[in-house]
C-alpha cells in the first residue's frame, strides 16, 4: 500500500528527531552537570546523548527504567544485548523487553550509567510532580523525576535536568495512585467505632470531626456486625486531615463521649 513503517526507537531518523530535545535543552540551560532520561528500547535518551556529546557536553547521562523491565541496564552490565523474558510495571511507556543493536550501542558509547526505581518510586513522583508542581506525568514520563527522589542519583551540590517525558496519564491509575499516597502518608485514615444508634449520637461523631479539622472522604453505618450490640451501630470513616491535626486529642474526645474504637488504619493513632 505504499506505506512506510515508523519504528519507535531502532530508526537513526527517530533518534534523530528524539534528540532535538537536546537541542531545545541546550538553548534554554546548557550549563548543567547532569540529565536523567526515561528508558524503554533507548530511542529518546540515545538521540539526546548523542546531541548533547556532539555539543561537548561532559557532565553525566543517566537513563533509567523501571525495576521489573531494566533490559538496557542488564544489556550494559552483560555487555551484549539481552532480551527479557517478561516485563510487569505501571510505566507502560517504557516497559520494553528489549533495545535494538543500535540504540544499545549509542548507549553504550555515551550513556554513563542506566538506574532502576520501582512502580512505588514513580507513583510517588507522579504525585510529587501533580501536588508541588501542577503537572500531570504518565509512569514512564515520571521515571527520571522518580530516580531524584528515590536518591538513585547523587544530586548534592550539583545543578540537573530530570526530563518528564510524556503526560499520557490513565486516569483511574492516577487517582489511586493519588488515593494510596494520602493514605500512606498519614493524610488519609479510617477509623471505625461504635455508638449509639440515634440521631444526637451521630451528630456529635460529625461535630467531632469538624472540631477537630477533619474532612469525611466517606461515611458508612453498619447495624449487623458481631461488635455492635442492641440500640449502637458501627461507623466506618474515612477522614482527610487538614494540617496537624492532634490525633490523640481526638482519641480522647472518643473515650469523653462514650464512642468505642474498634479499628484505625493508616495512622498511628
Amino acid at each position: 500500500e505504499g506505506r512506510v513503517f515508523a519504528h519507535a526507537f531502532d530508526n537513526r531518523f527517530v533518534i534523530a528527531g528524539q534528540g532535538t530535545i537536546g537541542l531545545e535543552i541546550y538553548e534554554v540551560m546548557n550549563d548543567f552537570d547532569f540529565i536523567v532520561v526515561p528508558v524503554g528500547g533507548g530511542g529518546l535518551i540515545s538521540g539526546i546523548a548523542s546531541y548533547l556529546r556532539g555539543m561537548g557536553f561532559r557532565g553525566k547521562i543517566i537513563g533509567v527504567e523501571a525495576e521489573a523491565a531494566a533490559a538496557m541496564k542488564i544489556s550494559l552490565s552483560s555487555g551484549k544485548l539481552t532480551k527479557l523474558t517478561s516485563v510487569a510495571t505501571i510505566a507502560d511507556g517504557i516497559a520494553i523487553k528489549s533495545p535494538s543493536e543500535l540504540t544499545f550501542g549509542i548507549t553504550k558509547k555515551h550513556v554513563d550509567e542506566v538506574v532502576t526505581v520501582s512502580d512505588e518510586d514513580i507513583s510517588s513522583a507522579m504525585f510529587t510532580l501533580l501536588e508541588r508542581g501542577k503537572i500531570v506525568a504518565e509512569p514512564a514520563g515520571a521515571a527520571s523525576v522518580a530516580a531524584l527522589i528515590s536518591g538513585k542519583v547523587d544530586v548534592r551540590g550539583k545543578k540537573g535536568i530530570a526530563l518528564i517525558s510524556g503526560g499520557n496519564a490513565d486516569l483511574a491509575l492516577l487517582s489511586q495512585i493519588i488515593e494510596n499516597t494520602l493514605l500512606k502518608s498519614g493524610r488519609i485514615f479510617t477509623i471505625v467505632f461504635v455508638l449509639k444508634n440515634t440521631p444526637s449520637e451521630m451528630k456529635k461523631a460529625v461535630e467531632l470531626f469538624s472540631d477537630m479539622g477533619l474532612n469525611i472522604e466517606e461515611l458508612k453505618t453498619e447495624l449487623y456486625d458481631h461488635d455492635v450490640k442492641v440500640g449502637e451501630q458501627k461507623v466506618i470513616a474515612k477522614l482527610k486531615i487538614y494540617g496537624n491535626t492532634d490525633l490523640g486529642r481526638i482519641r480522647r474526645k472518643f473515650e469523653e463521649l462514650g464512642f468505642r474504637i474498634i479499628d484505625v488504619k493508616g495512622v498511628n493513632f
